[in-house]
């Protein structure tokens, strides 16, 4: 029987450290607060497995997040979209 299985995971690096997934929305709002107005790194990684082939990679870009103060961060969590 053929199989296919796929995975992938999303961090953020900013200032040289590793942000993992969100807890809660409160993590959520104070990452988002930290983001405001700096570069962030976020890199994905790819891994798909059909039968016995495997394929490997990885994707990074960078992002310029614009200036976000409490109001803009709220709105946005209170919309769902985190």
């Amino acid at each position: 029987r053929d199989t296919l299985l796929m995975a992938a995971d999303t961090i953020v690096i900013m200032d040289g450290q590793i942000y993992e997934k969100l807890v809660d929305r409160e993590d959520a709002r104070r990452l988002l607060l930290s983001y405001s107005g700096k570069e962030v790194e976020v890199f994905t990684s790819y891994r798909l497995r059909y039968n016995d082939h495997q394929h490997a990679f990885d994707q990074s870009t960078w992002l310029q997040i614009s200036d976000l103060d409490a109001k803009d961060v709220d709105e946005y969590l209170d919309a769902k979209f985190f």
